[in-house]
């Protein structure tokens, strides 16, 4: 579904860091070790700076370790944070369909947009859309 959008869907290392590999995928047009802890921490220090954006997320500075999964509150920081627009897909199981979810501002429409495939596993996996 998503390839007949004309999007390419790129696997991500299923190592507990793969939405942040996503990010620096994007950003890098590849990803290592060293990119992915780096580009993690930055998002971790943006919500610490701004708590205010993420009133229910609780214990933000584990976030920084290694391999903890990360969700869409770190969507939220990573777009705000880059000001880069991303596109989340995530099948619907119910509808057989793909949901589509936006974190989208105008201002940023000059950049590329980011666009990620969430597919439920044991906790959750991103995936990288090149769209």
């Amino acid at each position: 579904m998503i390839r007949s959008r004309g999007a390419f869907i790129m696997a991500m290392a299923p190592d507990g860091n793969c939405l942040v590999n996503a990010f620096v995928q994007h950003q890098n047009g590849s990803y290592d070790n060293v990119m992915v802890l780096r580009e993690r921490q930055n998002i971790v220090k943006y919500m610490l700076e701004n708590p205010d954006e993420f009133p229910l997320t609780v214990d933000i500075a584990n976030y920084a370790n290694n391999a903890v999964f990360m969700g869409i509150e770190h969507i939220t920081a990573w777009h705000n944070m880059r000001e880069i627009n991303v596109v989340l897909f995530q099948y619907d199981m119910d509808n057989d369909g793909l949901i589509e979810r936006y974190w989208w501002n105008n201002e940023y429409t000059s950049n590329d947009v980011c666009g990620l495939l969430f597919t439920q596993r044991i906790q959750g996996h991103y995936d990288y859309v090149i769209i």
